[in-house]
């Protein structure tokens, strides 16, 4: 019998089972999940994918801070490099975090949830245990935690196309860096106009994983008419489009005035 090359002491997405079906070939460790990154094809088959259709993504490991309660745009604020004192149910927002030392942590999208929900969608770093430490100290009245929310990556220029049939006629009014409540097979969803591509694309955020499947398979079936492929985060695409991943910065010293150079 095969030995599965993975650790059971790493948690997997709700979507794994499907990307293992789609033949994925090589895994990230990020944020203490296994995130799929390649399926064994020529680069560029996916390359063209992003480019001229449509790629689908699990970036289930790509996790949420939610800040819940009163103060939760308050300690949004606080948190950020950024003004975010504007920011207001339905926006989102790209920002670096930084320790006490202006010291990079990540550079998370912050996502308007309602009144009084905003999630940090943050890359590979311990943010949660960071943002307790700041509630403790700040005397804040919000919940900070970890939702079940597994997001997906919908990027290309057949994005808006294969989303439409599953969200209905408010993803052609959803401009750049706003978010929906939609739902998908009747399963509520928040649908958010970004991602790490520079194409047209689009996160979708399952408010809980018990549906995750199902809605894997919506999103391949309705996808397959416009050339749909599962593949991993393009690295090289997200460069060309002026996009970077961060995550070199963690930990090592780097400010946010050096992170821009």
């Amino acid at each position: 019998m095969p030995v599965h090359p993975l650790f059971p002491n790493v948690r997997r997405s709700p979507y794994f089972a499907r990307t293992e079906s789609a033949g994925a070939t090589a895994y990230m460790a990020y944020n203490h999940m296994y995130m799929p990154m390649a399926y064994g094809r020529e680069p560029a088959e996916d390359y063209a994918a992003i480019a001229e259709r449509c790629a689908l993504w699990d970036v289930g490991a790509q996790r949420q801070v939610e800040l819940a309660g009163p103060d939760a745009y308050r300690l949004a604020d606080l948190l950020a490099t950024r003004d975010l004192s504007t920011l207001v149910p339905g926006r989102c927002r790209y920002t670096a975090i930084c320790d006490d030392d202006g010291i990079v942590l990540c550079d998370p999208v912050v996502t308007a949830v309602d009144e009084a929900t905003v999630w940090l969608s943050h890359g590979n770093v311990d943010l949660l245990h960071w943002v307790r430490g700041v509630v403790h100290g700040a005397g804040l009245d919000v919940r900070v935690g970890e939702p079940d929310v597994a997001p997906l990556q919908l990027q290309g220029p057949r994005s808006r196309d294969v989303l439409r049939p599953l969200v209905g006629p408010a993803i052609d009014d959803l401009a750049w860096y706003r978010c929906a409540h939609v739902e998908v097979l009747g399963w509520p969803c928040v649908l958010a106009r970004t991602g790490w591509s520079g194409e047209l694309g689009y996160e979708l955020y399952p408010r809980g994983s018990e549906r995750a499947l199902a809605i894997w398979d919506a999103l391949l079936a309705a996808g397959a008419p416009h050339g749909l492929l599962v593949t991993g985060p393009n690295v090289v695409r997200a460069v060309e489009c002026g996009i970077r991943d961060t995550t070199w910065a963690t930990g090592m010293g780097v400010n946010a005035l050096e992170l821009d150079d």
